[in-house]
C-alpha cells in the first residue's frame, strides 16, 4: 500500500500490479520528489482493481471498528472533491455521528423472520 500525494495526474496513471487483485494508494503529504505538500488528507485512498476500475475510499474508525467506504469513482470525482468529502465525513466523526447513518436501513436490521 504505497503512500503518495494524490493528484489527478497520478490517479489517471495509477495501475494495479498483475500479481494483485487490487492496489490501494494512500494520500500522503510527501510527494514523489520528496517535497512536502499541503492539502493531503489522512484516510483518503485510491483503490485500483486488476480490471482497471478506480475509486476513492475513506478509511476511518467509528465506535472502535475500522471501516472503509467507497466515496465514488474517479470518473465522476476529482481528488479535490474526494478530499473535501473526507474532511466533511471526519467532521461528522468528530461530532460522534456516523457519516453513513442515512444509508443504513434500520427496518431490515430489526426485521423478524418466522419460519
Amino acid at each position: 500500500m504505497p503512500k503518495i500525494f494524490l493528484t489527478d495526474d497520478i490517479v489517471f496513471e495509477a495501475n494495479c500490479p498483475t500479481d494483485k487483485d487490487q492496489e490501494l494508494y494512500w494520500d500522503y503529504a510527501v510527494a514523489a520528489n520528496g517535497q512536502i505538500r499541503n492539502g493531503s488528507v489522512a484516510g483518503l485512498g485510491l483503490r485500483v482493481t486488476g480490471l482497471g476500475h478506480k475509486s476513492f475510499v475513506h478509511s476511518y474508525q467509528f465506535n472502535g471498528k475500522r471501516c472503509r467506504k467507497v466515496l465514488g469513482s474517479t470518473t465522476t470525482m476529482s481528488v479535490a472533491a474526494a478530499r473535501l468529502a473526507v474532511v466533511e465525513r471526519d467532521q461528522q466523526l468528530k461530532a460522534g455521528k456516523d457519516p453513513d447513518l442515512d444509508r443504513i436501513d434500520t427496518r431490515r436490521k430489526h426485521f423478524l423472520t418466522v419460519r
